[in-house]
């Protein structure tokens, strides 16, 4: 029977075997010794494995020397001591020893075979409970920090689904009101339907009306002039001698023919203008204010220039107008006659006269001979916009915020016809070059042409989308341009009552209109404090502007020659360019 023989020391304080190699021997080889076997009565039934082996190691230690104790490096576990000690400790000693003896027997064949040992190590228990531990205390700090995560997600979630549900309600507020807001439209548009018919016929009784009160104004205005002029000659009546008839009859037919009606001009008369060719302007869009001059202590809101001599004249809102010298600006006459500010001034073709249109309802004539007021026109009932001399010089035309224009006859200071027919203001007018025909635009976006001899509208221009400001011609009268509030100038065809160009100045209002004698440039005076030059023969060079004033320009002129343009506007200035 072969024995065990232990090699090494067997560590029994723990009840561990740390290094053990058991082998054996023949029985031949080992040497027995006598030892007592106390009976089977003295012994513990329950004796231990690991009790015999304390009891062997201990008589074979009284022998022997005293040992040193060997420095034991921990070395990771193998799979043999793992079992082994396990064995040990749960007293499995039958099962021990055939481990041991299977064991050995593998050991050797792996060793014969010349495979190692190596795949059969296992890592430490205890330093994988370590490393197992740590990442347990990272993966605990992680779900710490994803819990807070979490909680805040779920805070902002709850906001979230309280905004949803405020706007939820409010959505279905508004959709309700849009509702019922739908439903009081289609309501009322039912309402405005069964009205149109009574509007429909409201507005023709109004135009109907409208007509009547025209007629009416007509005859009341024949009846007013028939009543002056029977009240003037039973004043002459009163004022000659009973006893002498036969000079006063002289004195009387006198009379009738020092105030009788100026006869209209021929309607065929030649234009000087028409089928000449003038040079336009040079470096026309390259000019700036050579001169400025402060003109009156409120806005300039016209000029004119003299048809004759290089003299300026200027309107302004403090009442008073002015003539001045070009370009010097040196002041040569001025008048204070009108009662509210004045919005035009033209000279007669002559250069003799001026007239003035005012807010104070009246019209006046100035003698620049007699530097006094000749003649005041009072028969429009509202402020009068523009005032424009016939190029006869015996005609006057004046248009007014009462819906009309009057042409006035300078000879018997007597207004000869008015024109009514527009709807709103009429802001400007001009007369066609050598005719008597007369053109007004109105805040009613239309230009009219007028014969004012029958007080018959001929021609009515419509395009403008908003207010016009002014109309002019050109020199040769084969074309007109009109100006609205939009900025806009439109061109127009007088013959074929078309328009054929519209320049899109804006988007400021237009408040002033020139053309030069070459027909080449149009000159606008606009709201955003500049001058715009218009080409109207080369459409490449487009629109210029000229810069110089602080506020709103509200007057231009081209000099009769076309070699400059004065300007005024809202800064109290006029400009020499």
């Amino acid at each position: 029977m072969a024995v065990a023989t232990i090699e090494e020391d067997i560590d029994f304080h723990d009840g561990t075997v740390d290094e053990d190699t058991y082998t054996y021997d023949d029985a031949e080889e080992f040497q027995y010794a006598t030892v007592d076997v106390p009976s089977d009565e003295d012994e513990p039934v329950e004796e231990t494995f690991q009790d015999a082996l304390r009891t062997v190691q201990m008589q074979q230690d009284k022998d022997l020397p005293p040992s040193v104790k060997p420095v034991v490096t921990r070395l990771p576990e193998v799979i043999d001591d793992f079992v082994r000690n396990f064995l040990v400790k749960a007293g499995l000693e039958h099962t021990l020893e055939t481990f041991e003896t299977e064991w050995y027997e593998k050991k050797t064949q792996l060793a014969a075979s010349g495979e190692g040992l190596d795949n059969l190590l296992v890592p430490d228990v205890y330093q994988q409970n370590a490393r197992t531990m740590e990442e347990l205390e990272l993966v605990k700090e992680e779900l710490k920090n994803t819990k807070e995560i979490a909680e805040k997600g779920k805070a902002a979630w709850e906001k979230l689904k309280k905004d949803r549900d405020f706007h939820r309600t409010s959505h279905q507020r508004v959709m309700q009101e849009k509702g019922r807001l739908i439903n009081d439209i289609k309501r009322l548009q039912t309402q405005c339907s069964k009205y149109e018919p009574t509007i429909l016929e409201l507005r023709h009784k109004y135009e109907s009306c409208m007509k009547e009160k025209m007629l009416v104004r007509l005859d009341r205005d024949k009846l007013t002039v028939k009543v002056q002029a029977l009240e003037n000659t039973i004043k002459d009546f009163e004022n000659n001698k009973k006893s002498d008839p036969t000079p006063l009859k002289k004195e009387v037919s006198e009379k009738k023919k020092s105030t009788g009606e100026t006869p209209w001009p021929a309607e065929d008369r030649p234009n000087p203008f028409k089928g000449v060719t003038f040079k336009p302007p040079n470096n026309c869009s390259s000019w700036g204010a050579r001169q400025s001059h402060k003109g009156h202590a409120m806005s300039v809101s016209c000029i004119a220039v003299h048809p004759k001599t290089a003299t300026a004249a200027t309107a302004s809102d403090d009442k008073t107008w002015k003539l001045w010298n070009i370009p010097t600006g040196e002041l040569i006459m001025s008048g204070d006659d009108h009662k509210d500010w004045i919005a035009s001034v033209d000279f007669h073709p002559r250069g003799t006269h001026l007239a003035t249109a005012s807010g104070d309802k009246t019209v006046k004539v100035w003698d620049f001979l007699k530097a006094k007021c000749v003649a005041t026109y009072k028969d429009h009932t509202q402020g009068v916009w523009r005032a424009c001399f016939h190029d006869t010089g015996d005609f006057l035309a004046s248009c007014s915020l009462d819906h009309t224009a009057r042409i006035w006859d300078l000879h018997s200071n007597r207004c000869r016809s008015t024109l009514r027919g527009h709807v709103d203001s009429v802001n400007g007018l001009a007369w066609l070059p050598f005719t008597n025909t007369l053109a007004t635009c109105s805040g009613d976006k239309t230009v009219s042409l007028w014969d004012p001899r029958t007080q018959y509208c001929s021609h009515t221009f419509y395009g403008h989308e908003n207010a016009c400001n002014s109309v002019v011609f050109t020199p040769s009268g084969e074309t007109m341009l009109s100006t609205d509030a939009d900025g806009k100038v439109y061109v127009w065809d007088i013959r074929e009552v078309k328009v054929m160009n519209v320049y899109d100045c804006g988007p400021h209002p237009a408040n002033g209109l020139s053309v030069d004698r070459s027909s080449t440039y149009a000159a606008l005076a606009s709201d955003d404090c500049t001058i715009k030059l218009i080409n109207m023969v080369d459409p490449k060079e487009g629109i210029k502007s000229l810069k110089g004033h602080e506020d709103s320009v509200l007057g231009v002129q081209f000099d009769p020659m076309g070699s400059f343009i004065i300007s005024c506007g809202a800064d109290t200035m006029w400009k020499y360019w």
